[in-house]
């Protein structure tokens, strides 16, 4: 078979092409990422470089053999290639096909009857430069051998694309008919968790004497009758409010006294004599405040028992440093002169601040937030199209750290087709039932109301079709539109809130498959990277939330494959065809992400550094004129973990056409 010329230049160009592509550039692009690009940004690099060149090596390939053309390149080099006369004689002639009409876009072939003189006549005449054949009917001639033109396509038909819906589904440019991927959202969160306080005890001993100082270069030890006060502090919990109080020669109120430690008060400091002297010297502040070592095992022992009795939750007693120490007593000096060095006989005051600390795993509200991470391709296709849908995942045991509630969760959306169809925009918001963003530390959940989540805002583009494969590509828009996530105590007191506003970009691949009339495939690639921070805010020491830094998400990649075969139906049923659908569904999570942490706190996006993956299996009811119900039911099957046992889906896409 005689190849087209315009098929010839495309082989050369493509060709030329590919060498630049994967022969010199790889060279240079790889040497500069790795000299250039710091870890853990470096693998990301590698795993999307390989697949984004992947495809487009496939793309080439397709290219070269002419079946992958955007169609306006089609049409131009139609246009610009001559027709290539094909002899026949008469025994053929007789069994030539005539193409479908332009307006048909059908590959079907009908045979031709007509044998006029004038039909014979028209085609004999004509010209080598026309591109098509047009409705020119074939017929016998009893004299030369005939001849007559074929599509510089090779095919013999006037479009490579195969028709979806209409102007419904592209605003009159002709797509693959393929439904939209059901999606999962179960993302598990991996194994991280947030670590923060949500009680405090403060142990004060009494008054307690300086024996001998020792030597200039240890540290300093004191000791004092027991027994020891536990208290919780109410107001008086930080190292400046207990030496307020100190210097004013009182002590915290007796009913804040929650248990006793029948021991010696004893404590040592962290600097040294000659340490503390200096610095001591050094200040002009009165009763500066001197750092100790940790407390004997028996004080961590009995304040660990406080506060198992007065907290349901399980948590980690953790002594806090950093408002622990030990003050000269306003006995010692109450007039000048102020800060001299320590000598035998000085009065101190001591106090040791413990934390109940608790792990518990949070979602970040911009990343997977208390509804799930939205991936691009759940409920979509890689075709634009014009549609509303809806959609509904009933997540068992999903609640973050309640794994025995469930919850509703629903997604409208719109997407619309922009210009000739081949470029359309999509948004998206998803809300749930039953949930509430103030979670209840004790139970894991809060009241039973809807909570909006994050709008994803998409722009999807085609890249290039055939009638058999389509390639897209855009990029999505997570937005903050959610609510931020707070942890409470049963109480009503505020522990933890983390603040959504952090948007989220989205730039993905897509691709669908249709080889015959029956199977469909698609698959979208996704890489989800953070446009910003969260503010953190955490309740140290009980006297409301404050500041301690902001986080940055984790960036994640996303692959979901889907595939189903149609099965026909009676064509009088309101179910025009149906088809068994499974999809795979894939999420890592890099450890890029950042942390806010202190001596009894640690926050971070707790989905980074995770590998999970979902598989569903459902059924696809197409309802005639681009109308598809789906009904799906999706589970984890590896990876670290799920964040629910499993999520019933049912979606609903109805086409429109809006101009």
């Amino acid at each position: 078979m005689v190849k087209p010329a315009h098929q010839v230049q495309l082989e050369k160009s493509v060709r030329r092409w590919r060498d630049a592509m994967f022969v010199r550039c790889p060279k240079h692009f790889v040497k500069t990422v790795n000299e250039k690009l710091p870890a853990p940004r470096l693998q990301i690099a590698h795993t999307c470089s390989g697949i984004m060149i992947a495809t487009l090596f496939c793309s080439t390939a397709i290219a070269q053999d002419g079946y992958f053309l955007p169609k306006d390149f089609q049409q131009q080099q139609a246009q610009a290639a001559p027709a290539v006369p094909v002899k026949f004689s008469n025994e053929e002639r007789n069994n030539v096909s005539a193409p479908p009409a332009p307006d048909k876009p059908t590959r079907d072939q009908h045979e031709v009857n007509h044998d006029t003189p004038e039909h014979l006549k028209a085609q004999d005449d004509q010209s080598a430069g026309h591109s098509q054949l047009g409705n020119q009917n074939a017929g016998h001639h009893d004299d030369a051998p005939a001849e007559f033109h074929v599509d510089p396509h090779g095919e013999g038909h006037d479009d490579m694309h195969m028709s979806g819906h209409g102007d419904s589904h592209g605003g009159g440019h002709h797509h693959l008919e393929i439904p939209p991927m059901i999606g999962s959202f179960s993302r598990g969160p991996g194994n991280g968790r947030l670590m923060f306080p949500v009680d405090r005890l403060i142990v004060v001993p009494l008054d307690n004497v300086l024996g001998a100082p020792g030597a200039g270069g240890a540290p300093v030890t004191f000791s004092g009758a027991g027994p020891v006060n536990i208290n919780r502090p109410g107001t008086v919990s930080t190292a400046g409010g207990l030496q307020t109080l100190f210097r004013q020669q009182l002590n915290l109120p007796p009913q804040n006294v929650v248990g006793t430690i029948a021991d010696t008060a004893t404590f040592t400091t962290t600097q040294t004599l000659d340490e503390v002297n200096a610095a001591f010297a050094a200040t002009l502040q009165p009763y500066d405040i001197v750092g100790v070592q940790p407390p004997p095992g028996t004080y961590t022992t009995a304040v660990d028992t406080a506060f198992q009795a007065a907290n349901t939750i399980n948590g980690q007693t953790v002594f806090d440093p950093t408002t622990s120490g030990v003050i000269r007593s306003g006995l010692t000096e109450s007039v000048a002169p102020l800060n001299q060095p320590l000598s035998a006989g000085d009065m101190l005051d001591a106090f040791y601040a413990f934390d109940y600390v608790v792990n518990v795993p949070i979602p970040s509200p911009s990343a997977d937030g208390l509804l799930g991470r939205s991936s691009v391709g759940a409920n979509t296709s890689a075709v634009p199209t014009n549609r509303l849908y809806f959609d509904y995942s009933l997540v068992k045991n999903g609640v973050p750290f309640n794994r025995s509630e469930n919850f509703d969760r629903f997604t409208i959306g719109i997407e619309k087709t922009i210009g000739e169809g081949d470029l359309s925009l999509e948004v998206r918001l998803p809300f749930a039932a039953s949930m509430d963003h103030q979670l209840v530390l004790e139970n894991g959940r809060g009241a039973s109301r809807t909570e909006a989540g994050n709008a994803l805002v998409i722009l999807k583009h085609e890249l290039g079709s055939n009638e058999h494969m389509l390639i897209s590509g855009g990029l999505g828009l997570s937005l903050p539109t959610g609510s931020d996530v707070e942890v409470n105590s049963a109480a009503g007191k505020r522990l933890v809130r983390l603040v959504n506003e952090c948007l989220h970009m989205k730039p993905f691949l897509a691709m669908a498959f249709v080889p015959d009339e029956h199977f469909f495939m698609q698959s979208f690639i996704e890489y989800d990277l953070p446009a910003g921070r969260n503010e953190a805010e955490l309740n140290l020491n009980g006297n409301g939330l404050q500041q301690v830094g902001r986080i940055r998400d984790a960036s994640h990649l996303l692959w979901d494959v889907s595939a189903g075969y149609w099965s026909d139906t009676d064509d009088e049923s309101m179910i025009r065809r149906w088809a068994p659908v499974m999809e795979f569904h894939f999420d890592k999570g890099f450890s890029d992400g950042s942390q806010v942490r202190g001596n009894n706190y640690r926050l971070f996006d707790i989905s980074q550094d995770r590998d999970v993956a979902n598989i569903l299996a459902g059924v696809t009811f197409d309802l005639h004129e681009g109308k598809y119900l789906s009904f799906g039911y999706g589970t984890g099957v590896g990876g670290n973990s799920s964040s629910s046992d499993g999520e019933f889906r049912a979606t609903l896409n109805w086409p429109f056409d809006f101009k």
